[in-house]
């Protein structure tokens, strides 16, 4: 059976111009600078990496907080050449993770890449004499770190540069009339560290992502009362799923994100089928369609492939029991709020606030709350403030910036990390997978743009299709899919041709999810320890979810995959009259050569 993916259906083999790049200059130290440095120097580049703080890990060092978990999965999150031990939690902590990182850096050598304490204040666009054009890159000592950055310079010129600044750099604070008049503590999630901070408060948390459900959570153990506020809503799901099984890992690869005819992926009739299951499965097993376990704080519209998850569910049995207490029906789901879970106070939740007056805030519907400490939970915005005429939103070949938040900086349209007028200007970690993790994501992406300044990533794929259709999110995608049309384009999509000569490894990537392993087993990037991975601590996950769960895989698979190529045979059914026509065309308008 051929590849019936709709990125598989190339119009020509054209290849690009490669780019004459020798130096690369990667901003930012937190997973997708060291992933992208150890790529880019692997590939011959000269690599210099720039930290502002005097530590790698970015984000996960510097907004970490009390008993922070990662919600990906080691499976998912972890780099291609360093896998998380068979030991190791399916969950890290943030502090593992970190400790990751830093073994990452030991084993490839990436230490001498990177200069700390120094933060990248410009970005120009220059041309050279010759025609050619090159980045200055200016930089400065971060205060308190001039000791440990002597000797670095104040300007450099790279050929290219590659921008990992991370997302979560720029906290995003809603105007809320008299905000500034509150008379109690202020701050961003960004700041948080600690829940002591919340002990004997009354505490309103504005958000509802992640963050904002960990830090609600952490309120209602120690605060005197601890109230959310939910503006549109969330779509929450726990990120194990049943048996402790990550939730991340309950996906497969086949006729989803690989072999789907391109009918059923255009029209993605997988995800709008497979969405009526999942709502009843929520409601039989929780109580409610909205989410699992979720009573409050719903969307208004559940649909798969719309939204991004928020796999932080701990708060949700104290924002549900006064919900649930309401109706008869909470008696048939009481196991879900087992003794050991119970505080004996409750979340409340309101909607969006509209008016802050001393410590008390109003809401849209007219209800008020006392608070003593008010935290915003509520995002960051995309900024790139070192850029200067590298991209704008108007230019040709950037998306549009205007966001749900306003206006942010944009992103290159190709794939979101770089335009195809100047490729030499890369963005990774940028995109927001919907169950996935931005580590790996970042990894390919590197890869990528390295196929792409060597001049050897097909221009003529199809128009890409992973992105979420709710469109709350500019740059959302689905994880699969976005992965799959990245490998699909620089060769390194895994045949099941191939897989077929190592059973557990097929069985692995049909059934499981697109680990970035599975896009080193062929390609410009294979090697044989991906192979290992695939046939050991990637089938694991598979044998993990149990019989029944996987029969309920293997049963969907056979339905799409029946479906996929009944659509394959209509398709080449119809279109054989007109191949016949070209054929005795072409044969009818040949010359005929007679021998002499």
């Amino acid at each position: 059976m051929a590849r019936v993916t709709p990125w598989s259906r190339l119009t020509s083999s054209a290849t690009q111009q490669p780019t004459n790049v020798r130096t690369i200059c990667v901003i930012g130290a937190g997973p997708s600078g060291l992933v992208a440095a150890k790529h880019l120097r692997d590939a011959g580049y000269t690599v210099w990496v720039i930290e502002r703080s005097m530590k790698i890990g970015g984000t996960f060092v510097h907004k970490a907080y009390d008993e922070a978990r990662l919600v990906s999965s080691k499976y998912l999150t972890a780099f291609s050449d360093l896998r998380s031990p068979e030991s190791a939690a399916d969950h890290l902590s943030l502090p593992d993770y970190v400790k990751y990182l830093k073994q990452y850096c030991d084993e490839q050598r990436l230490w001498s890449l990177i200069s700390f304490g120094r933060e990248v204040t410009n970005v120009t666009r220059e041309s050279a004499s010759d025609g050619s054009t090159y980045y200055k890159v200016q930089m400065r000592i971060v205060e308190g770190h001039a000791a440990q950055a002597v000797g670095t310079p104040d300007e450099m010129k790279f050929d290219a540069v590659c921008v990992c600044s991370g997302l979560h750099e720029v906290p995003h604070v809603p105007a809320i009339e008299g905000a500034a008049s509150f008379d109690g503590t202020v701050l961003h999630s960004a700041e948080y560290k600690d829940r002591e901070l919340f002990r004997g408060k009354r505490v309103l948390v504005i958000g509802c992502g992640e963050t904002g459900m960990d830090l609600v959570y952490r309120a209602v153990q120690v605060a005197d009362a601890t109230a959310i506020s939910i503006k549109r809503g969330f779509l929450a799901v726990p990120y194990e799923g049943w048996a402790g099984v990550p939730l991340d890992t309950l996906i497969a690869n086949l006729f989803e994100h690989s072999y789907e005819h391109w009918w059923l992926h255009k029209h993605h009739l997988k995800w709008r089928v497979t969405g009526y299951f999942i709502r009843a499965g929520f409601w039989l097993t929780t109580g409610s369609s909205v989410g699992w376990d979720q009573w409050v704080g719903g969307l208004a519209e559940v649909k798969r492939g719309y939204h991004i998850l928020c796999k932080s569910t701990a708060a949700l049995p104290y924002m549900n029991r006064p919900v649930k207490r309401a109706t008869w029906r909470h008696h048939l789901w009481a196991w879900l709020d087992p003794p050991h879970k119970r505080v004996d106070k409750d979340i409340i939740t309101y909607p969006a606030p509209v008016r802050i007056e001393g410590k008390t805030v109003t809401f849209t519907d007219g209800s008020t709350y006392e608070a003593d400490v008010l935290v915003y939970a509520t995002g960051y915005q995309q900024r790139f403030p070192f850029l200067d005429g590298c991209g704008k939103s108007g230019d040709e070949g950037w998306t549009d910036s205007t966001g749900a938040r306003g206006e942010e900086d944009p992103l290159p349209a190709q794939h979101f990390i770089c335009s195809p007028q100047h490729p030499t200007l890369a963005f990774l970690g940028f995109v927001r997978p919907n169950v996935g993790a931005i580590p790996p994501m970042s990894e390919l992406q590197v890869m990528w743009w390295i196929e792409k300044l060597a001049g050897r990533v097909s221009p003529d794929h199809a128009p890409p299709s992973y992105g979420l259709l709710g469109k709350k999110l500019i740059y959302g995608v689905d994880y699969g899919n976005y992965m799959h049309q990245l490998a699909a384009e620089i060769g390194a999509a895994p045949s099941l041709r191939a897989l077929a000569r190592k059973p557990r490894a097929l069985i692995a990537y049909c059934l499981g999810q697109a680990y970035i392993s599975f896009f080193r087993l062929e390609g410009p990037f294979a090697t044989a320890q991906a192979w290992e991975v695939a046939q050991s601590e990637l089938y694991r996950p598979v044998l993990q979810r149990g019989v029944f769960t996987n029969l309920i895989f293997v049963s969907v698979m056979f339905f799409f995959g029946s479906l996929s190529l009944a659509l394959c045979v209509l398709e080449g059914a119809m279109t054989l009259p007109a191949r016949v026509l070209a054929m005795l065309s072409v044969r009818k308008a040949e010359p005929i050569v007679k021998d002499v």
